[in-house]
């Protein structure tokens, strides 16, 4: 069975499962979400809603990679993990990939700094892609990439946003847990957020 972690790394952990009648909560108060260094935003203090098939593979290729401690490293950048990616990954890692390289590593902030430059636009349209295949429900990330893409590519941000649209209209997760409120004030008002970015999501 799939499930969702709503949170980055293991020390700090929400897993649900996707027809949300059994969860698993683990926490640690020394972990945080990690937020750059640059201007907080809301995409960059949300929470990355990865959608788990293998919990040992994902922690594997995390620890062999050093995922955590690079994102926290500010001299290591995006591309480091854009030469990670490929096609043949499991589906939760290119989520995961995908998330750290806009909201992370803040490609997002690049594309809104530097439009005329396709290195960053390229980049940012390739893994919203990757992450609307995989049907990723971290919409806030996802508003705020096509947001900041609009300027540059105006269909493209609005034809993104009818895809999520479309398959949020499906996906229960955040309806689920607001309605059971079974986790602590923070983490429900971050989940609350990320559900009600859909309205805005609508304007693209």
């Amino acid at each position: 069975m799939k499930k969702i972690t709503i949170t980055a790394g293991i020390l700090l952990s929400l897993i649900v499962s996707c027809n949300n009648t059994d969860s698993l909560i683990t926490k640690d108060t020394e972990s945080t979400v990690f937020i750059p260094k640059s201007t907080i935003v809301p995409y960059t203090s949300q929470l990355p809603y990865i959608t788990v098939e293998d919990m040992a593979a994902l922690q594997q290729f995390d620890d062999t990679k050093s995922i955590y401690t690079n994102i926290e490293d500010a001299t290591v950048s995006w591309q480091y993990f854009d030469g990670l990616y490929n096609e043949s990954l499991a589906g939760d890692i290119k989520e995961n990939i995908g998330y750290i390289i806009l909201a992370k590593k803040d490609l997002i902030a690049l594309v809104n700094q530097y439009q005329a430059d396709p290195l960053y636009s390229d980049a940012l349209k390739k893994y919203v892609d990757i992450l609307i295949d995989e049907e990723y429900i971290g919409y806030t990330t996802l508003y705020y990439a096509l947001d900041a893409i609009k300027n540059v590519d105006s269909q493209f941000a609005s034809e993104r946003a009818k895809e999520i649209l479309r398959y949020a209209a499906g996906n229960n997760f955040h309806s689920g847990i607001i309605q059971d409120g079974d986790v602590d004030q923070a983490t429900l008002a971050k989940i609350t957020s990320d559900y009600n970015i859909l309205e805005s999501m609508k304007t693209l």
